[in-house]
């Protein structure tokens, strides 16, 4: 008698020739729910299938690139989602993953998949490593961060160039060193990359790139912090310093944004951190955090002269009114003029 074959399924997207059943077996296992279809040719384990929409776009993008007939490179907010960087609705991603193609390559433009045809060197493609979308090959962080930057509104652009930037600049000093007094050398490195592929660049969109650019800069510890600083800029206000450090009898305090000129300090709640969880630890943490911020405003206020404007990180994302109208108000009242 001919010996029966086990098999189990795998739980990454594959192609029937990439495993050792034929087309008919695997067939009989879709229509048993063994495993699921995401493309034509393209299957994954039942169990497998991602949950998430952020994980389902993603697996999609893997599905669509095992599957196209020429080399797709995942981009925007697709390689974004892969790769971690910040996007402002990272949960509504488009429901098509987005692409780029070198135009050499002979790919076209589709609907589905949205394949862009745009120059891309091989040293601005990366993969992912590992885990359920090992294999995906995304544009470069810097790229990436480009690429958006290019389409999106600038808070949202600078909040990807920001996390790029800071990135690199952690892999040569540490968060802390990243406040109050930074070596320059720091700062050029860390936007060194990102201007190096925006040079590279077409003329479609290098003034917004340009704009964001200026702008990018990796002591900005949050994305709330980076849509702060955009908001802050587009609403003229006068630039700001950053991260500067103030000694106080409870230690030393830093100011996300400050104005010398008229004693004005700004603070991005970036973590959103005043909002308790539903547990008892959850509550008392963010207890802790409300004090904590009272004492640093208190401090600033009374040994330094300042005052003080804070202001939530989902204001700085979704509601820049919110604080802008308090802190315009606080630096008027000190004498500025914009």
């Amino acid at each position: 008698m001919p010996r029966l074959v086990t098999w189990d399924p795998p739980t990454v997207p594959f192609r029937a020739e990439h495993v050792p059943v034929d087309r008919q077996y695997l067939r009989r296992a879709a229509d048993k729910g063994e495993i699921v279809r995401l493309r034509p040719g393209v299957y994954v384990a039942a169990h497998a299938v991602a949950s998430t929409p952020a994980d389902r776009h993603l697996q999609l993008a893997l599905a669509y690139q095992m599957s196209y007939p020429s080399p797709i490179v995942a981009s925007h907010e697709t390689a974004a989602a892969a790769l971690g960087l910040p996007l402002l609705h990272s949960d509504q991603l488009p429901d098509q993953p987005c692409f780029t193609s070198n135009p050499a390559r002979g790919s076209r433009r589709h609907q589905r998949p949205r394949v862009r045809l745009a120059p891309l060197p091989e040293a601005q493609v990366t993969h992912v490593a590992s885990g359920p979308f090992e294999g995906l090959r995304v544009t470069s962080p810097e790229r990436t961060a480009l690429d958006l930057a290019t389409e999106l509104p600038l808070p949202q652009a600078l909040m990807a160039l920001d996390h790029v930037a800071r990135q690199r600049a952690l892999l040569k000093v540490s968060a802390r060193e990243l406040r109050g007094p930074v070596d320059p050398r720091v700062l050029t490195d860390s936007t060194a990359g990102l201007r190096a592929v925006a040079a590279g660049l077409g003329p479609r969109g290098a003034r917004r790139r340009r704009m964001a650019l200026a702008l990018t800069d990796p002591r900005h510890e949050s994305p709330a912090e980076s849509s702060s600083a955009a908001h802050i800029f587009l609403a003229g206000f006068p630039a700001p310093e950053l991260q500067v450090r103030f000694v106080t009898t409870h230690g030393p305090r830093y100011a996300d944004f400050y104005w010398a000129t008229w004693k004005v300090a700004g603070e991005c709640d970036g973590a959103v951190k005043y909002r308790g969880g539903d547990s008892a630890t959850e509550h008392a943490a963010a207890d802790r955090r409300r004090i904590d911020e009272k004492r640093r405003a208190l401090d600033l206020e009374r040994e330094h002269g300042l005052v003080f404007v804070p202001w939530f990180g989902f204001e700085a994302l979704y509601q820049p009114d919110a604080f802008l109208g308090p802190l315009a108000d606080a630096l008027r009242r000190r004498g500025a003029q914009w």
